[in-house]
């Protein structure tokens, strides 16, 4: 386990430098330590990429003590029972809080705040 919090703390602190983790053609480079296998999801860049982009929704579930078990389950859950386009395209809820799971590039006439998403 202290590998893992080793590994998401440099995560984080590649986020200001991404190229400190980018492989290059914009695709990260994944460890194998990271993915687990019961919910087939690299959960590093999972759990980043929601802390970047949601970290209001996500502070929602963070009040209960199994918060990440949650969202894993019913990621799961969602993605068995209607695939993954589906919540590509509609999100994920969990409680009351929704999670966008895909940011669609931005056309030039988009406002900023669709920009700053992407």
């Amino acid at each position: 386990m202290p590998r893992r919090i080793e590994r998401q703390r440099a995560i984080e602190s590649s986020a200001r430098g991404q190229e400190a983790y980018r492989a290059g053609n914009g695709y990260y480079i994944g460890l194998a330590e990271d993915y687990n296998a019961k919910y087939a999801i690299d959960e590093i860049r999972f759990w980043h990429f929601l802390e970047t982009t949601q970290a209001e929704e996500l502070a929602k579930l963070q009040k209960q003590n199994d918060w990440k078990l949650k969202i894993l389950e019913r990621l799961d859950r969602m993605i068995k029972k209607h695939g993954v386009l589906r919540l590509l395209r509609k999100g994920l809820e969990v409680d009351d809080a929704h999670f966008i799971l895909l940011y669609q590039l931005p056309l030039a006439s988009s406002s900023e705040a669709v920009k700053k998403a992407f």
